[in-house]
């Protein structure tokens, strides 16, 4: 299967590039959830805190003091653990983009370095299209 591949040269231009990039298969659960995942956090991003509310709004009316906050305290452990993945996330992009800058510096015009990760990003980060780009189901 092949995908394209855009590239930013170092002078600005934007060239597609056709890889052999093998898509990955996913169980038909992992594939939904994904997709919802990026779906939920692209198009309706106020949906967890939302939910989140609705949770707690439901234990206090049953007078359910503690689950009231055992439900406030997992959704504040989600948000850490979200930020720590947006952190690294963050850092990876950072250094691709500061290989690209070394790499126009030192005057190499290897396009093939310049948008490389080291390792591809979590499904659950890519974009729709990114995501059907790289898995079926």
């Amino acid at each position: 299967d092949h995908t394209n591949e855009k590239i930013i040269a170092s002078d600005g231009t934007k060239a597609s590039k056709t890889t052999n990039q093998p898509r990955a298969i996913l169980e038909e659960e992992e594939y939904t959830s994904t997709l919802s995942h990026i779906v939920t956090r692209d198009y309706f991003p106020s949906l967890p805190s939302l939910r989140r509310d609705a949770a707690i709004l439901e234990a206090r009316s049953r007078g359910d003091v503690a689950g009231a906050v055992a439900v406030r305290r997992m959704a504040r452990s989600d948000e850490m653990e979200r930020e720590r993945e947006w952190k690294e996330e963050m850092e990876e992009e950072a250094m691709v983009a500061e290989r690209a800058l070394v790499s126009h510096h030192m005057g190499i015009n290897d396009d093939a370095i310049l948008q490389v990760r080291k390792r591809p990003r979590p499904l659950k980060h890519e974009s729709v299209t990114g995501f059907h780009a790289r898995v079926t189901s």
